[in-house]
């Protein structure tokens, strides 16, 4: 008598043979007194009387066939026992090598985490340095950048001068008209009248009026030429005041 495919033999001490049952992890693939074999590295079955290598499946984070299994490549991962093929991270994600399922993906530099476990692209005006589910960071104040997805700091560009960032720093507004601001400038009230010009900070700039002058950009009142003195309007200078006719 002979143990069939899935048994091993085992003799007791009267000489009778017993056919087991090859235990979890192991298999069979003869007909014959030989032994169950152990499943291969990285592959597994949970069952008993296994009768061929090609029941031994793949475990979790690995994939093949017939016992013959590799690890998932960094950015895929697989789940569960079996040979079925490693799945690709989500969008803007990136697993280690050998995960064991979507939770281990983690959203790239320049990405953020959502609640269905996706990786969306840090929006303008915000950037994310490392791998993580941490959130996007805005700009620095007076800066701005222009695409989605920065993954650096670097990437956030001072506003030129004569305009502030938007709120959400993803572009530069420009100044009213007749007013300027520095480089760098993140508010609408950091925008001035210019020389010539009064009006408040972030408003509507006039025109200094006939006979008046106004050397300095800023919210200032505009100043009265000298007595017997007049001048054009939006003047900037106290020379542009000449004297009135007969004087």
């Amino acid at each position: 008598c002979q143990c069939l495919f899935g048994y091993s033999s085992e003799y007791s001490s009267d000489g009778t043979m017993v056919c087991n049952a090859c235990d979890t992890n192991l298999y069979k693939s003869e007909v014959g007194d030989g032994q169950c074999l152990e499943c291969p590295l990285n592959s597994y079955y949970g069952g008993y009387a296994a009768t061929a290598l090609g029941m031994c499946q793949c475990n979790p984070g690995y994939t093949g066939e017939n016992g013959i299994c590799t690890i998932c490549p960094a950015g895929k991962y697989k789940a569960g026992y079996g040979n079925a093929s490693c799945e690709d991270c989500p969008a803007n994600s990136h697993s280690t090598r050998g995960s064991l399922g979507v939770e281990m993906c983690s959203c790239n530099a320049g990405a953020t985490a959502q609640n269905d476990l996706s990786c969306k692209l840090c929006e303008a005006g915000k950037y994310k340095s490392a791998n993580g589910s941490h959130t996007c960071t805005n700009c620095p104040p007076g800066k701005h950048s222009g695409g989605t997805g920065r993954t650096n700091i670097t990437a956030c560009l001072d506003c030129p001068q004569d305009t502030y960032s938007s709120t959400d720093h993803s572009f530069c507004h420009a100044c009213p008209l007749d007013s300027r601001s520095s480089s760098s400038s993140e508010a609408l009230t950091d925008c001035v009248c210019n020389v010539g010009y009064t009006g408040d900070d972030g408003g509507f700039c006039t025109a200094c009026a006939a006979g008046k002058f106004k050397g300095t950009n800023g919210s200032s009142s505009c100043t009265k030429c000298p007595a017997n003195a007049y001048s054009p309007d939006g003047s900037t200078l106290q020379v542009n005041c000449s004297c009135n006719k007969g004087f």
